[in-house]
């Protein structure tokens, strides 16, 4: 009966945080987020709490973000990344260093070394080649670091740093991200830092999991 508990016990399901975002846009405008994101690697669900600059509810399911504010939908875009591949499941999976690039339809073809840095070349299959570029993906001591994203025509699309990680109850998590996007009107640049981390908190169920209003 010990074996199977303590296995269970290694099964990461749960993550909550604090967390801020500051964004510098192409036009020279800064802001500034704040609140606490839930995540439950079971019901699939991103979920912000916004404290600042107001108070809203940002659901990523599926392929859709839901921005509620009083209880009604505000608005609903397309979803840059359903919930398997954001850094909370993937840290939840053990899958984050390698970016969930394993369940892709991309194809690892060059790892080298340079000093204490491996740094691997992903590359899209066939059937998706219209769509993505390659990723060169770099790690330190077994975390990844930093990635970069090419488009379909070899440009730069973005990049992503992955900085002053912490050990929580057995997950190796970035409390900061950086993501630097290449636009045609220019650089956006955006800091997530997390904080307060929590690693399978087993009460309060209904924070993990929210219902998305009528709309």
């Amino acid at each position: 009966m010990l074996l199977p508990g303590k296995i269970l016990g290694q099964q990461h399901f749960r993550i909550k945080a604090d967390f801020s975002i500051k964004e510098k846009n192409a036009d020279s405008t800064v802001n500034l987020t704040v609140g606490t994101v839930y995540y439950d690697k079971v019901i699939k669900k991103v979920i912000y709490d916004v404290s600042f600059p107001r108070k809203e509810t940002w659901i990523i399911q599926d392929t859709a973000v839901y921005k509620i504010v009083n209880g009604k939908v505000i608005e609903k875009v397309k979803a840059t990344s359903i919930a398997e591949f954001t850094i909370f499941h993937m840290a939840l999976s053990g899958s984050l260093g390698e970016y969930g690039l394993k369940e892709m339809p991309f194809k690892l073809t060059s790892v080298e070394k340079e000093d204490s840095m491996i740094i691997a070349t992903w590359k899209p299959e066939e059937k998706v080649q219209k769509m993505f570029g390659k990723i060169v993906m770099s790690k330190v001591n077994r975390k990844i670091y930093g990635i970069v994203f090419f488009k379909s025509n070899g440009k730069i699309a973005g990049k992503q740093f992955f900085r002053k990680y912490k050990k929580i109850t057995g997950v190796d998590f970035p409390t900061e991200v950086m993501q630097i996007n290449y636009t045609p009107s220019g650089t956006n640049q955006q800091i997530t830092t997390f904080k307060n981390i929590v690693i399978d908190q087993a009460n309060d169920k209904k924070l993990f999991d929210r219902a998305i209003p009528a709309q």
